[in-house]
């Protein structure tokens, strides 16, 4: 495994941060590196118990990928998007699901999609919510809309 190539992925409990778990699981088979999945909260009382949701998701979702590396989990208070860009600067590469909002930008992303889309300090890869996983060309069967 190379330990200065780092994949970065947001991961909230919905099905697309599951989406982007899985893409960052299966791209780090394909490079031979370390995953940090990040979860952020309102408060530090919450911490415990979006870790141990954090955890749940992570094993749930290293099971469908082969030869899945082990993950570290991060959990912090703070903004989803600030984190995550803030966090971006020690990453290869970052990976967010989209949710999609109301407003026509956000429609095709989502507010920490976009954010990080924008500001991120390395690549990333946003995962659309129309993702049929088992359709695409990927191992992990997803296809992807990468930025930069």
């Amino acid at each position: 495994m190379t330990t200065d190539v780092l994949i970065l992925v947001g991961v909230d409990g919905s099905d697309g941060g599951r989406r982007a778990l899985r893409f960052a699981l299966a791209e780090a088979v394909i490079r031979g590196c370390a995953v940090e999945a990040v979860r952020t909260v309102h408060a530090e009382d919450e911490t415990e118990l979006a870790d141990h949701e954090l955890w749940t998701d992570v094993e749930s979702v290293r099971r469908e990928v082969p030869g899945a590396p082990a993950v570290a989990r991060t959990v912090l208070a703070g903004d989803p998007a600030e984190v995550l860009i803030d966090r971006s600067a020690g990453a290869t590469l970052l990976v967010v699901g989209s949710h999609g909002t109301s407003s026509m930008i956000h429609s095709a992303l989502g507010s920490v999609s976009n954010a990080v889309a924008q500001l991120a300090r390395c690549p990333v890869v946003v995962l659309p919510r129309s993702v049929n996983p088992g359709g695409g060309s990927r191992l992990d069967g997803t296809s992807a809309t990468r930025t930069r």
